[in-house]
């Protein structure tokens, strides 16, 4: 349910089609052509993301960002889960 919940606030940024349910606990957004509408860089949307799920559902979230889903999996994976 709080993973349904997740990628329904998801989508207030991409596109549903651009959401891709990775497993459980993880999403892939693919932002390539919304992230300009929410914010000047990518890491203040992801930030935005992250402020947006913290303040409706209360859940903190890590964000691995690149230029393709195996580099944002990989930063998800090798920084992100690792750094504050």
């Amino acid at each position: 349910q709080r993973n349904l919940q997740i990628n329904q606030i998801f989508h207030q940024f991409t596109t549903e089609k651009e959401v891709w349910p990775y497993s459980i606990d993880e999403s892939i957004l693919d932002m390539t052509h919304t992230w300009r509408l929410f914010g000047n860089s990518v890491c203040e949307v992801a930030r935005l993301i992250q402020k947006t799920v913290r303040q409706k559902l209360g859940l903190y979230t890590t964000v691995g960002i690149g230029d393709n889903p195996v580099q944002a999996k990989l930063a998800l994976d090798l920084y992100a889960k690792h750094n504050h």
